[in-house]
């Protein structure tokens, strides 16, 4: 008979929490401002992994793009891509030029921050554009490193950024 008291007592307690109340996770509002510094922030990839799960690094993707520099601003969700000396397209002869994009997007009520993120190359002589595009998720952001990754249990590609 206890026993039925003690669980019909906690299930009353349990019914009568506020509902309103919320359970913080993810990346809150106020963290932004790691991303862009209340203003611009500028960032660098140190990492580029095929499988961010198993550690996979890529190596001719982190060497392409380590010399690049990614500017993250606070009243626009396009990021901006200055492109250093490695080219991601060094292997073909036609390619004139290199694309980025960095777009990032945040809901607030799931506290999750997206960033689309992708390259190509373009040729004016043969008319030619190749690019590639992949949507990441935030795992982790501070003040000073970024990691976005995808796939299912980040079996999928992973970048690690570093505040420059």
């Amino acid at each position: 008979m206890k026993k039925i008291i003690y669980l019909l007592g906690s299930v009353l307690l349990l019914s009568c929490t506020n509902n309103e109340e919320t359970i913080t996770t993810g990346i809150q509002p106020e963290q932004l401002t790691h991303l862009h510094n209340n203003d611009a922030k500028s960032w660098k990839i140190t990492h580029y992994y095929s499988d961010y799960g198993n550690q996979i690094l890529d190596n001719d993707y982190t060497t392409c793009m380590k010399d690049d520099v990614y500017i993250f601003k606070v009243n626009e969700r396009l990021g901006e891509v200055l492109f250093g000396d490695n080219s991601c397209y060094a292997n073909y002869s036609d390619v004139d030029g290199e694309t980025a994009v960095v777009n990032y997007t945040y809901f607030s009520e799931e506290g999750k921050l997206y960033l689309d993120f992708g390259r190509g190359a373009y040729s004016n002589e043969n008319n030619v554009q190749t690019a590639w595009l992949v949507v990441l998720s935030c795992d982790y952001l501070s003040e000073d490193k970024m990691i976005f990754t995808n796939g299912v249990e980040n079996d999928g590609v992973g970048v690690v950024f570093e505040k420059l």
